[in-house]
């Protein structure tokens, strides 16, 4: 499939917001809405990206810098109808290359605890489970998971 990954800024979150927010609220219990996405965070531009096929959004991962080695997924999806064709692996190999080229050796996220194919896909990436946690506004139990870039 062919699809171009751009970085996401304002101007495009925006231009992309239908689709980007039907993506997201295509998933069960998901609550982040326009002013999540168009939050300013450090780094949040340089690493949030999103894959799109004529002027189609396929994906995208909203990430940020959490310190001077850490980038943190916020929110990392894919079209359904997308699944399993290479978007979510190639938006995480932008991110990975970017990460390399910017110093940084980890990559962190947060998943569902019983999100088994979302775990599945993030081990095979070489994630690791580090930690859980509670979403403070689901009350669900989240796996915290990382790797390490080298």
């Amino acid at each position: 499939m062919d699809h171009i990954i751009e970085k996401l800024n304002p101007l495009n979150i925006r231009k992309y917001s239908g689709q980007i927010l039907d993506i997201l609220h295509s998933y069960p219990d998901e609550y982040w809405g326009m002013d999540n996405l168009l939050l300013d965070l450090p780094g949040k531009y340089e690493y949030s990206l999103v894959s799109v096929n004529e002027e189609t959004v396929n994906g995208y991962i909203i990430a940020s810098r959490r310190n001077d080695t850490t980038i943190h997924i916020h929110k990392y999806f894919v079209r359904k109808d997308k699944t399993g064709m290479g978007v979510g692996t190639a938006l995480f190999f932008y991110l990975k290359k970017l990460a390399k080229k910017d110093g940084v050796n980890t990559i962190s996220l947060k998943v569902e605890y019983d999100n088994l194919k979302a775990i599945a896909f993030y081990s095979k990436k070489g994630f690791n489970k580090n930690d859980t946690v509670t979403d403070s506004k689901t009350g669900k139990y989240l796996l915290v998971m990382k790797i390490e870039i080298l």
